[in-house]
């Protein structure tokens, strides 16, 4: 299961994503770092039983698989 929290010893890998202007603004002005709320937020949208997206996620790899 993944964790809510960042390892800083896990390995990193740079990309590219289009943000709301105006939250990037605001999280930038509360001194957020974004790689680490990005994180987060895709722990979050992943782990299972969570969220909604777990269950569609997960829903979606078993019909791969068959």
């Amino acid at each position: 299961m993944p964790s809510l929290r960042s390892p800083s010893s896990t390995l990193k890998r740079a990309t590219n994503v289009s943000l709301t202007e105006h939250l990037l603004n605001e999280a930038k002005a509360l001194h957020i770092n974004i790689s680490h709320a990005a994180d987060a937020g895709l722990a979050q949208a992943i782990a299972p039983g969570f969220s909604p997206y777990a269950a569609i996620y997960s829903t979606q790899l078993q019909m791969r698989a068959l």
